[in-house]
């Protein structure tokens, strides 16, 4: 479910004959879909909700890129950070059944049994980046649920940190 457009500029016309990717970047596969976005079926949910900071404000995870196998810069973006703070971002197999309370009315929406860490930046002046990793070309991870999860160093915040919302990912081609 495409729930926000994302922030990605086209870099060819993709109406003209012979463009190999599409809008967002995805390939064109031999039966090409008519428009600019070649069809996907992978698919993302937000989960739950992050935890309030200082400056009453809650992190937010979202995808800034869509989730197809082969997507070289597949891009998951915080939003509403402290400027110039630490994030962590985090993994597991698909999402926990019930969020997990971490305290402060934080809670976890990662399976703790794959959870696992992923990367680590630090996010502007506005308050946002964004992680980007490849995603393997692998027919193997068709149907593959990946939960992400942001964790944000915030020193105004109860437990010195709060965490975003989650995902629950599903790629495809």
């Amino acid at each position: 479910m495409r729930t926000r457009p994302f922030r990605i500029a086209a870099t060819a016309s993709p109406v003209a004959a012979g463009v190999a990717e599409d809008y967002d970047g995805q390939p064109r596969s031999i039966a090409i879909d008519i428009g600019a976005d070649e069809y996907s079926g992978g698919t993302y949910t937000l989960v739950g909700a992050g935890c309030v900071g200082s400056g009453a404000t809650t992190p937010k995870l979202d995808l800034w890129s869509w989730p197809f196998l082969g997507n070289p810069s597949f891009a998951i973006g915080f939003e509403d950070t402290p400027p110039n703070s630490i994030v962590g971002l985090f993994g597991s197999l698909g999402v926990s059944p019930v969020p997990l309370p971490i305290g402060a009315s934080c809670n976890s929406y990662l399976d703790p049994a794959s959870f696992v860490a992923l990367a680590a930046t630090t996010t502007n002046t506005e308050g946002s980046t964004a992680i980007v990793f490849p995603v393997p070309n692998n027919p193997a991870f068709v149907g593959f649920n990946i939960g992400y999860q942001g964790l944000v160093l915030d020193v105004g915040a109860t437990l010195g940190f709060t965490v975003t919302n989650g995902i629950d990912t599903m790629f495809d081609f």
